[in-house]
C-alpha cells in the first residue's frame, strides 16, 4: 500500500492534465471517434479475454505458494498461450468482415443523415436549423472518415487486442505479488506516454492518424516495461515444486472455474459500463453524444480510479492469500478496514465532486453540450456507491461462492428493458441512469448476501460518523455553490481563474467542516488506529495522519 499511496499525487497529476487536455485539443467529433475506437476494442477484449485476467490474481499467489518459480511460469506461459490464441482468431475474423462491418456504419451514418435533414425541413427556428446542420456535417464527415480510414481503425484495435492480452496478464502478476511500486511505475508511464503522443501528433498535422499510432505505440511500451519487471518478480520467487507436480492436474479446472464467473462479471459489467453505451450512442445518436459521454464517464472515472489508487491491486491477492491460509478468522478484520477506508475516501469526495461539477464542467471542457455536467452527476452517485459496496463481491470470488454471483451479474440484464423505457423519454441521460441502476443492484445483491453468509459486519457506527461528517459539508457548502452561482462560467480568462478560485476555496472549507465533525465524533475506530500505525509510512506523515483522524 505504501507505494500506491506514495505515488498517488503524480498520477493524479497526469492522469487530471491527460484527461483535460486531450478532449479539448481533439473536441467534439474527434474525441468521439476516439471514444468509440476504444470502446470497440474493449468489447472485442471483453469477451474474447473469458474472465481470466480477473481470476490471475487470485490464482497466481496461489499457484506460486504451491508449485513454486518453475510452476507460475508454466502457467503463465499456458495462459498467455491461451489468451493470444483467442485474440488472433477474434483479429482475424475482424478483418476478414473489416467490408460488410465498415459498410454498415456507412449506411448507419447515411440513415441518420436522411434523418436530420427530413427534421431540417420541418424546422423553422434559426437556432434548431443551425444545430441540424452541424449534425449533418457532422455524419458526413465520419462517413468520409470510414471511407479513408476505416481499415486503419480495425488494424488498430487488433493491435491493442494482441498486445492488451499479453499486457493483462504481465500487470496481473505483478499486481497479485504485490509489486506496487512496479504497476504504479508502468501505469504512471503509459498514463503519460498517451496522451503526449496523442498532442504531439495532432500538433503536427497527423488529425486522427496521430490518435491511431498513439494508440498502438503505448502497449507496444506498456508490454516491454512490464516484461522487464516480470522477470525480476519472478526471480525473486522460491522454487520449491518437490512433487506438488503431481496435483498439477488440479490446477486449470479451479482457474477456469473462476475465470467463467469472471467472464460473466466482465459481460456483465460491460452492459453498463462507458463501451456499451458508447456503442447504443452511436447507433442512434451522433459522434458529439458520444463525446459527451465519454467526457462525463472519464471525468468521473479519473477521479475515482485515483482515489483508489491506496487499494489498488490489493483486495483480491489479500482475500487470495487468507485463503490460501485458510485465515477465514481474518477475513472479518480485512473487510471492516477497507470497508472503512472506502467510506472515508469515497462518501465525502464523491458529494463534493457532484456540489463542484456545474462549475468544473463548463470550466476544464468549455466546448462540450451543458448536458454533460447532468450525466456527470448520475455516473457519480452510480459509480461510487458501486465500489463502497463492492468489497463482498472480492470475498465471494475467491471462497468459490459462485451461484449468487452468477445471480447477481444477472441482474445487470435489467439495463435492456431500462433503456427502452428511459432512453425514448431522457435520451443520453436516461441511458447513462438505466445503467447506473444495473450497476448498483448488481453489486448490492452481493454485498448484502456476502454480510449474511460469512457473516461480516458491517461497520455502521463509523458509516454513521461519515455520513454526519459529509451531511455537515453539503448543508454548508452547497448554499454557497448557489450564492456565488458557480455554474456561471464567465469565457474571459480572469473569470475562469476567478471560477476556479471559488471551486477551491469551497472544496478547502468542505473538507475543513468534514473533518472537524468526523473527528469531534470520534474518528477512526480503534482497528483503524492500530492498522494505520503499522503502515511503512514516514514517521512524520504517520504521526500527523493518527493525530489528525
Amino acid at each position: 500500500m505504501f507505494w500506491n499511496v506514495a505515488l498517488f499525487p503524480l498520477k493524479f497529476v497526469v492522469g487530471l492534465a491527460a484527461g483535460i487536455v486531450v478532449p479539448n485539443l481533439l473536441g467534439l467529433q474527434r474525441y468521439g471517434l476516439y471514444i468509440l475506437i476504444t470502446s470497440v476494442g474493449a468489447t472485442i477484449g471483453s469477451y474474447a479475454d473469458l474472465g481470466m485476467e480477473r481470476a490471475l490474481p487470485r490464482y497466481i499467489p496461489e499457484v506460486a505458494h504451491r508449485f513454486g518459480a518453475g510452476g507460475l511460469g508454466r502457467f503463465l506461459r499456458q495462459v498467455i498461450a491461451v489468451k493470444l490464441g483467442l485474440m488472433l482468431v477474434l483479429v482475424l475474423c475482424l478483418n476478414l468482415v473489416s467490408a460488410p462491418l465498415l459498410g454498415y456504419m456507412r449506411n448507419n451514418e447515411a440513415k441518420k443523415i436522411t434523418a436530420a435533414e427530413t427534421r431540417l425541413q420541418q424546422e423553422t427556428d434559426p437556432g434548431g436549423r443551425a444545430k441540424l446542420e452541424e449534425e449533418i456535417a457532422a455524419h458526413q464527415a465520419l462517413i468520409h472518415r470510414l471511407d479513408s480510414e476505416g481499415r486503419l481503425y480495425l488494424l488498430t484495435i487488433s493491435a491493442m487486442l494482441l498486445l492488451g492480452a499479453a499486457f493483462d496478464v504481465l500487470t496481473r502478476l505483478l499486481i497479485a505479488c504485490f509489486r506496487q511500486r512496479a504497476s504504479n511505475a508502468i501505469d504512471v508511464g503509459l498514463a503519460v506516454l498517451q496522451p503526449a503522443l496523442i498532442v504531439t501528433l495532432v500538433l503536427l498535422g497527423w488529425d486522427v492518424k496521430g490518435v491511431l499510432v498513439a494508440l498502438a505505440v503505448t502497449p507496444v511500451v506498456g508490454v516491454a516495461m512490464a516484461w522487464w519487471r516480470v522477470r525480476h518478480a519472478v526471480s525473486t520467487l522460491e522454487d520449491e515444486a518437490d512433487e506438488s507436480y503431481r496435483h498439477w492436474r488440479q490446477v486449470w479446472p479451479r482457474f477456469l472455474s473462476f475465470s467463467a464467473i469472471s467472464y460473466v462479471v466482465n459481460l456483465s459489467t460491460w452492459l453498463y459500463d462507458l463501451a456499451f453505451l458508447s456503442l447504443v450512442a452511436a447507433a442512434f445518436l451522433s459522434t458529439s453524444e458520444v463525446s459527451s459521454l465519454g467526457v462525463a464517464s472519464r471525468f468521473v472515472s479519473l477521479f475515482l480510479t485515483y482515489l483508489m489508487v491506496p487499494l489498488s491491486g490489493i483486495q483480491v491477492p489479500l482475500f487470495a492469500h487468507l485463503y490460501a491460509r485458510k485465515g477465514q478468522g481474518e477475513v472479518q478484520e480485512a473487510f471492516s478496514i477497507l470497508t472503512q477506508f472506502l467510506l472515508l475516501l469515497l462518501l465525502p469526495t464523491g458529494c463534493g465532486l457532484a456540489l463542484l461539477s456545474p462549475s468544473l464542467m463548463p470550466l476544464l471542457y468549455p466546448g462540450f453540450p451543458a448536458g454533460t455536467t447532468s450525466l456527470v452527476l448520475v455516473f457519480i452517485v452510480a459509480m461510487f456507491l458501486e465500489t463502497i459496496v463492492g468489497t463482498p463481491q472480492n470475498i465471494l470470488q475467491v471462497f468459490e461462492r459462485y451461484g449468487v454471483i452468477v445471480l447477481a451479474r444477472l441482474s445487470a440484464l435489467v439495463v435492456i428493458p431500462l433503456l427502452f423505457l428511459l432512453v425514448p423519454r431522457y435520451g443520453l441521460l436516461g441511458a447513462v441512469a438505466a445503467a447506473g441502476g444495473a450497476r448498483v443492484l448488481s453489486r448490492s445483491i452481493t454485498f448484502f448476501y456476502g454480510l449474511r453468509y460469512f457473516p461480516l459486519r458491517f461497520p455502521a457506527r463509523f458509516a454513521g460518523r461519515v455520513l454526519a461528517g459529509t451531511t455537515a459539508m453539503l448543508a454548508t457548502v452547497y448554499p454557497l455553490t448557489r450564492w456565488w452561482g458557480i455554474a456561471r462560467v464567465g469565457a474571459d480568462r480572469l473569470e475562469k481563474f476567478a471560477a476556479l478560485g471559488k471551486d477551491l476555496l469551497l472544496a478547502l472549507l468542505g473538507a475543513v467542516v468534514f473533518w472537524a465533525v468526523f473527528k469531534v465524533l470520534g474518528g477512526l475506530e480503534p482497528e483503524g488506529r492500530r492498522r494505520l500505525a503499522e503502515l511503512r509510512l514516514p514517521r512524520r506523515v504517520r504521526e500527523t495522519l493518527l493525530k489528525l483522524l
